[in-house]
C-alpha cells in the first residue's frame, strides 16, 4: 500500500514567466520583511483601482468601468515592460517563459542555469490573472539535478521551496491555482461527451 500524498497545497502544471537570483544572506535578510509585508498583489477588483490624476467625482456606470480596465491594461502593459526589462538597480535575473509546476509551497521547473541545493533564491513570478501582478516569494533550493534534453544541451531539473510570502501574494496563487484546476476539469469533462 502507497503513503498518502502530504502536501500541504494543490499542484498544478502551466506556463509561466519567471524571474529569480541567487540573494546572499544579508540580501535574504533584508528582503524578508520587504516581501512578507508588502503584496504585489493589491486587489482584483478593477473599480478598486486608483491611480493619479484620476477625476474625483466620475459619473456614469460606464464611464467608471472604461476608466478601470483601462487601469487593468495599464498595469498589464508595466508588466510586461518588467519582464522585458529584467535588470534594474544593477541586479540581474535569470528570466524564463517555461513550464512550470506549482503550488502556495512552491516551484518546480527546467532550467539552463544551474543553481545550487541549499541556496537561497528570490523568485518572482507572473500570474495570468487580473490584475496580473508579480509576485516575490524568498525560496530554498530544494532539488537541482542535471538532465540531458532530447536535443542534446544539459538543463538543470530546479525545485524552490517557498520560505517568505505575502500573505495576500499566497491566497492569489492558491487562487490562481484553484482556477487552472477548475479549467482544466471543465475542459476535461468538456472533451467526455
Amino acid at each position: 500500500m502507497s503513503e498518502p500524498d502530504k502536501r500541504e497545497y494543490f499542484r498544478i502544471d502551466d506556463r509561466l514567466s519567471i524571474e529569480f537570483r541567487y540573494v546572499t544572506p544579508e540580501e535574504f535578510l533584508r528582503l524578508e520583511n520587504i516581501i512578507r509585508y508588502n503584496p504585489g498583489h493589491k486587489t482584483d477588483k478593477p473599480y478598486e483601482m486608483y491611480f493619479p490624476g484620476e477625476p474625483a467625482g466620475r459619473t456614469g456606470i460606464e464611464e467608471n468601468e472604461v476608466t478601470a480596465y483601462l487601469r487593468v491594461l495599464e498595469r498589464k502593459l508595466d508588466l510586461i515592460i518588467d519582464l522585458l526589462l529584467p535588470q534594474k538597480n544593477g541586479v540581474s535575473y535569470k528570466t524564463l517563459f517555461t513550464p512550470v509546476n506549482i503550488s502556495g509551497a512552491g516551484i518546480r521547473f527546467n532550467s539552463d542555469m544551474p543553481l545550487n541545493l541549499g541556496e537561497r533564491v528570490e523568485l518572482r513570478l507572473a500570474l495570468p490573472l487580473a490584475p496580473f501582478s508579480k509576485i516575490s516569494t524568498l525560496c530554498e533550493v530544494l532539488r537541482a539535478e542535471e538532465i540531458a534534453l532530447e536535443d542534446g544541451p544539459i538543463a538543470w531539473d530546479i525545485a524552490l521551496k517557498f520560505l517568505v510570502m505575502n500573505d495576500y501574494d499566497r491566497d492569489f496563487l492558491i487562487n490562481y491555482v484553484f482556477v487552472k484546476e477548475r479549467e482544466a476539469l471543465r475542459t476535461g469533462r468538456d472533451n467526455v461527451g
